[in-house]
This record gives C-alpha cells, sequence and structure tokens, in this order.
C-alpha cells in the first residue's frame, strides 16, 4: 500500500508538472505549434504517402514540443489506470 501511494504521490507531482509547463504556454504559441504540426503533417502525407488523397487524421509528431506534451500525458494517464 506504501508502493502504491509513493507511486500516485509520483503520478499527481509530475501531471503537476505538466500542467505548469502547458499552462504557461500562450495561446499564440499553441497555436502555432498546432499549425506547424498540420504543416508539417501535410507535407509527410504528400511526399510520403502512395494516395494523398485519403482522408487521413494529421499526425502530431512526438519529436514537437506538443507531441511531447500529449506523449507525457498519454504516459501518465496509462499509469494512473492501474
Amino acid at each position: 500500500m506504501k508502493e502504491k501511494l509513493v507511486e500516485e504521490l509520483d503520478t499527481k507531482e509530475k501531471l503537476q508538472n505538466l500542467y505548469e509547463s502547458v499552462h504557461s504556454v500562450s495561446t499564440q504559441d499553441a497555436l502555432s505549434w498546432f499549425h506547424s504540426d498540420i504543416v508539417a503533417s501535410q507535407n509527410k502525407e504528400e511526399f510520403g504517402s502512395s494516395n494523398p488523397s485519403e482522408n487521413t487524421p494529421y499526425e502530431i509528431s512526438t519529436s514537437s514540443l506538443l507531441g511531447r506534451y500529449i506523449e507525457e500525458f498519454e504516459s501518465l494517464k496509462l499509469g494512473c489506470s492501474d
């Protein structure tokens, strides 16, 4: 039980740090990152897809800051579901 509590506190701290990082981003910066990811995804589809006319959702790159925030949240979310 003590181990579970320590894990929960660690996860809570990580979620709080992620929240503070995301909360400190301006709306303009977030929109700019999102736009850059969409453009990069469209360029990737145009040059890498055998059928670029397919209606596939764009992918947010995990190499972008926005993608890393999403990846970190997903990993923390999975850790909370135990």
